[in-house]
């Protein structure tokens, strides 16, 4: 196994309610590193929520989408946090992704769509220029919130 996190650490988080079977974050790692991408997880995410995994492994997908999908070795994933929330970062490593994705209506669409998801869950989605011309788009997960009447996320934020 290629993930960096060691998979008795992962296991130890809490079994899924409802008992379907959820990505994990050594998951996302395996993959992006078989696709050809350089990945680096802290390994403080090891026992991350698998919701908030989930959640990361597709904006892992959407970033990387919107960067125009870089071949093996175009492309850096960065996914620090802890077990309630994760910083992730997609850098596309192409010295001229910045200015592509400003010259391309579909790609600004893409990330237009990806903003308004994130948005919608009252986080935050960061597009910025990275050393050389780079692209990296950002956002902060945070683990859902459920109030006392056991409604999680009404508004984005957990609160009525």
């Amino acid at each position: 196994m290629n993930c960096l996190i060691a998979r008795e650490e992962a296991l130890e988080r809490a079994p899924i309610p409802d008992g379907r079977s959820q990505p994990d974050l050594c998951d996302l790692v395996d993959t992006l590193r078989c696709r050809g991408y350089a990945v680096h997880v802290n390994p403080s995410c090891a026992a991350t929520r698998a919701q908030v995994a989930t959640r990361a492994a597709r904006l892992v997908e959407s970033a990387l989408g919107v960067a125009g999908n870089p071949k093996s070795g175009e492309a850096y994933v960065r996914v620090s946090g802890s077990t309630k929330s994760l910083l992730v970062e997609v850098t596309h490593l192409s010295f001229s992704a910045h200015d592509a994705l400003e010259h391309d209506e579909a790609a600004l669409k893409a990330l237009d769509d990806l903003r308004q998801e994130v948005c919608s869950r009252g986080e935050r989605l960061t597009m910025e220029r990275g050393p050389r011309g780079q692209l990296r788009i950002a956002t902060f997960i945070k683990a859902p919130s459920t109030d006392r009447r056991g409604n999680a996320e009404r508004n984005g934020d957990g609160e009525g």
